[in-house]
């Protein structure tokens, strides 16, 4: 059996845990978000929603921001980040869920995987259809999603959003409830 050389290396597979990362740092900033809608400790937000994946976070966040009624313009603005991430959604679950395979264009990759809606299977990635990636194409998303957290989480301390002390204590929190089994932090 002749076998075929690696073609996802090792500058892809950087590009793609740093994708799946900044997801999951997106999904805590969604928590932040619905805990700042209603006003609870985030970590009664990622208790309600830890079973949830980032499409169930978003959709949480989503349907709050309807309820929500501001003088100003953050609702509207949480949409637009909101959207900006969402647009990358595809290529994190293609990440985080799909075998991938030479692309179209020299030194691209893509993903591979069957489509299974109203019981008929479609191949997506096999021949010339879907998007294909260069690892520096990917590398670039991936920073430009750090950018993407960097700035929504700017925007969340700037309208109130973040418990004080910002963001690094968020992460912090977090890490430390899920050491401790998801028990709340003593008061």
């Amino acid at each position: 059996m002749k076998r075929t050389a690696v073609i996802v290396t090792e500058d892809h597979l950087v590009s793609f845990g740093l994708i799946v990362h900044n997801f999951a740092r997106f999904e805590l900033l969604m928590q932040v978000i619905m805990s700042s809608l209603v006003g609870a400790q985030i970590f009664l937000a990622q208790v309600f929603t830890g079973g949830l994946g980032y499409a169930g976070k978003r959709d949480v966040v989503l349907s709050l921001l309807q309820h929500a009624h501001y003088e100003d313009d953050r609702v509207a603005r949480i949409r637009e980040f909101l959207d900006r991430i969402h647009q990358w959604n595809s290529l994190r679950n293609a990440v985080a869920h799909h075998n991938w395979k030479r692309g179209t264009r020299p030194d691209t990759i893509k993903p591979i995987y069957m489509v299974v809606r109203g019981g008929i299977g479609k191949m997506k990635g096999a021949g010339d259809d879907g998007r294909d990636y260069t690892a520096e194409e990917l590398a670039d998303i991936a920073f430009g999603l750090s950018i993407l957290y960097n700035e929504l989480t700017d925007y969340l301390d700037s309208i109130g959003f973040l418990p004080r002390p910002t963001a690094k204590s968020i992460e912090e929190t977090s890490a430390s409830t899920a050491e401790r089994g998801g028990e709340p932090p003593e008061k």
